[in-house]
């Protein structure tokens, strides 16, 4: 290839790859005020969560009841509830944790084997978020890989 391809194929790839980010990226307006986690903020993305799992609960069911699904698919349907229902579960047990370790306000979401947890507190630092995590890894028998993440 000659120079003038590479450079074209160099640029245009650098150009699409920029397109993507810019369209996948969440729109921010000008005045917008920073956001600040609450208790009802953490209640909202729970409530959020929630849906989103009823309706992938909802899907699969449907897979699963559905005439058209062919073996595989309701295989991999009911497999999927399953993990779905444990990941449910597990968030529900260390949300639980969470609130007896003294957090109150926090929320955990589990994505694959990476555990979320934000929580809200007055006065944190780097040993709090040392205990959460040590306490995670210790309770799923290191399942999960801890992300914690505080604010005020």
């Amino acid at each position: 290839m000659n120079r003038q391809a590479i450079a074209f194929l160099t640029m245009f790839s650098l150009v699409l790859m920029l397109a993507v980010y810019y369209i996948t990226m969440p729109i921010q307006q000008g005045d917008e005020t920073p956001v600040v986690s609450t208790p009802n903020t953490f209640e909202q993305m729970k409530i959020e969560l929630n849906n989103k799992q009823q309706s992938l609960l909802e899907s699969y069911t449907a897979t699963m009841a559905s005439s058209t699904s062919t073996s595989q698919e309701k295989a991999i349907a009911m497999e999927q509830i399953s993990k779905l229902n444990q990941v449910m579960n597990d968030e529900k047990i260390y949300t639980d944790m969470l609130h007896t370790l003294g957090y109150e306000h926090c929320y955990l979401e589990i994505e694959q084997d990476v555990m979320k947890i934000h929580v809200q507190s007055d006065s944190f630092d780097t040993s709090d978020a040392s205990k959460i995590i040590k306490t995670v890894l210790s309770q799923s028998n290191y399942q999960y890989i801890p992300e914690v993440s505080f604010s005020k």
